[in-house]
């Protein structure tokens, strides 16, 4: 994926542990080509991400219900962003207010998420743990209140294995 930045502000999130590879553009203009497309150029209106899906780093086809999808492969999308059930914010730029929004997420993916916000390593040893979903948001919080929230919701234990180690059991 190559991007041309056109005066604007914008995000680009591509982990090789998420699903989803996007770029989310708050303000201005920002044109996207996408490499086996055909030079096919996509540009983002504010308020829009441009989003590949991808399964262990290869691209998959979106559902079918996916909002004004692309013409080019089916594995790209031009979605509105999410918005936040609490007050209407856009999820995509939650980080810059020092906020987590977790929506039906399993804790897996929000040890994810908190692994890169808190600069730690979080490792969940039962699976049936890693699997339970959680619907809350976090603003300004420490890190150990966050699980000691999630752990009110559905019990497991926390432990810390290092300065910068956590285990979940």
């Amino acid at each position: 994926m190559e991007i041309s930045v056109l005066g604007t502000a914008f995000n680009v999130r591509d982990y090789a542990e998420e699903n989803n590879a996007e770029t989310a553009l708050v303000r201005g203009k920002v044109s996207i080509w996408k490499k086996g497309t055909d030079n096919q150029k996509f540009i983002l209106k504010p308020k829009e991400k441009f989003v590949i899906r991808k399964v262990n780093g290869v691209e998959k086809e979106f559902p079918s219900t996916t909002t004004k999808t692309a013409s080019a492969p089916m594995a790209i999308a031009i979605q509105p962003f999410s918005i936040s059930e609490k007050d209407g914010s856009a999820l995509e730029t939650e980080w810059l207010l020092n906020r987590i929004t977790v929506q039906d997420d399993r804790l897996l993916d929000i040890a994810l998420k908190l692994e890169r916000m808190y600069g730690v390593e979080i490792k969940i040893t039962n699976k049936a743990v890693a699997n339970q979903r959680y619907s809350a948001t976090f603003e300004n919080e420490q890190l150990e209140n966050i699980l000691k929230a999630l752990q009110t919701v559905n019990y497991f234990q926390i432990k810390k294995t290092g300065k910068n180690q956590i285990q979940l059991l």
